[in-house]
């Protein structure tokens, strides 16, 4: 517990670096991080504009067995929002589907967000067909504001 709040603390303080550091001397000493310090440590490289990171750490959950839950989608999708990585949001999407996770408003505001700055006038197909009809009349709803 005392990991996870020095990592949620590297995460408000924009420590990205140190909050990787803990994980890996965490892991180091088999302790069996769960999903509350990946979120941390996903949301401090988020915090960080890291989104590559972000996209790695939800990746490596599977390999120590910890299932990626809507929290760390969602953190690493704001960091691809962040840095304008549309494949990024979609890479996660997929990701999401794949553990049987329902995107998140947050996920379809990132998604149309990131599209939009990318100059996508329409979304690609394969967006539409992992995000459902939601995202595009989100994306349509945000012109209709312009």
């Amino acid at each position: 517990m005392t990991c996870s709040a020095a990592i949620s603390a590297c995460g408000a303080a924009c420590k990205w670096q140190l909050a990787l550091r803990l994980l890996s001397e965490t892991l180091d000493q088999s302790i069996s991080p769960d999903q509350v310090m990946y979120s941390s440590v996903i949301s401090a490289c988020a915090s960080g504009s890291q989104p590559d990171r972000s996209i790695q750490l939800i990746q490596a959950m599977s390999t120590v067995s910890v299932r990626p839950n809507d929290v760390c989608y969602t953190a690493a999708a704001l960091a691809c929002k962040t840095a304008g990585d549309w494949p990024g949001v979609l890479h996660l999407v997929r990701g999401m589907r794949q553990h049987a996770l329902v995107p998140s408003e947050i996920i379809y505001e990132a998604a149309v967000t990131v599209l939009e700055q990318a100059g996508k006038v329409h979304m690609p197909q394969e967006f539409l067909d992992l995000l459902g009809r939601r995202a595009e009349q989100s994306m349509s709803f945000t012109k209709t504001l312009r």
